[in-house]
């Protein structure tokens, strides 16, 4: 298939050098799903700068068999200051879409909404809270929905993930109101016990092997903790 095609919104997935002067990049798209494309020369220009994550883009590219060419590109809005967490969890939506989503396998516009809602969410909600609604929307466009009357008849008891049985009660899952709210559409605390039952779902798709980013974000959540908790303990000590 031959494509050619102008002003297509884009955010960078991924990128990496290729040759001596050019980009591969990975690159999502409303229309096209995730492309890989070759920016020539982009290395040494100028506005090769804007070739990063978290930049919104305008591009002009074509596209014959697997690999295209990025032909012009351009700003289509300020790119996105992300900061400790909140960057190293837009930079896990990345990494989770190249894992789970093929090149050429064209998606709706909902999977590009999804992405573009989720990172500029980052800047304003608690990036726990970001992932856990990313991760549900992603798993439901892939396929794996859950049924939110199943759900409903299940109210009062605790759930887990099978690969084999699907959703299973188990006293060491999750309360059954968590997962009901994080179906419903809440984006508040009440959806964080949902992670490990969402890492249930994903890690069969990841093919057992975790992400980078994941275990980066617990790294620096383990640290963060940590930290508050040595300051809540010297607090403490001083009004003794």
């Amino acid at each position: 298939m031959s494509l050619r095609v102008s002003q297509e919104s884009a955010w960078i997935l991924h990128r990496r050098p290729y040759r001596d002067t050019s980009f591969l990049l990975d690159v999502l798209t409303p229309t096209y799903g995730r492309l890989c494309l070759i920016a020539r020369g982009a290395k040494k220009s100028k506005a090769g700068g804007l070739l990063q994550s978290l930049q919104p883009l305008k591009i002009d590219f074509s596209q014959h068999g697997d690999l295209g060419n990025l032909q012009r590109y351009e700003a289509a809005g300020s790119a996105l200051a992300l900061q400790s967490l909140s960057l190293w969890s837009g930079f896990y939506l990345n990494e989770l879409l190249m894992r789970l989503v093929a090149p050429g396998e064209v998606h709706s516009e909902q999977l590009f909404d999804l992405y573009s809602r989720a990172l500029r969410n980052l800047r304003e909600q608690a990036p726990a809270i970001v992932l856990r609604r990313f991760e549900h929307e992603l798993l439901g466009l892939l396929g794996y929905a859950l049924d939110f009357e199943v759900l409903q008849a299940r109210q009062g008891c605790r759930l887990a993930w099978s690969p084999e049985r699907g959703l299973v009660e188990d006293a060491r899952g999750v309360a059954c109101e968590a997962l009901l709210a994080l179906v419903a559409g809440a984006d508040d605390r009440r959806i964080l016990p949902t992670q490990s039952f969402l890492a249930s779902m994903l890690e069969p798709l990841l093919g057992g092997r975790p992400l980078r980013t994941g275990v980066m974000l617990r790294d620096l959540v383990g640290l963060r903790q940590q930290a508050e908790d040595r300051g809540g303990a010297a607090a403490r000590a001083s009004k003794q």
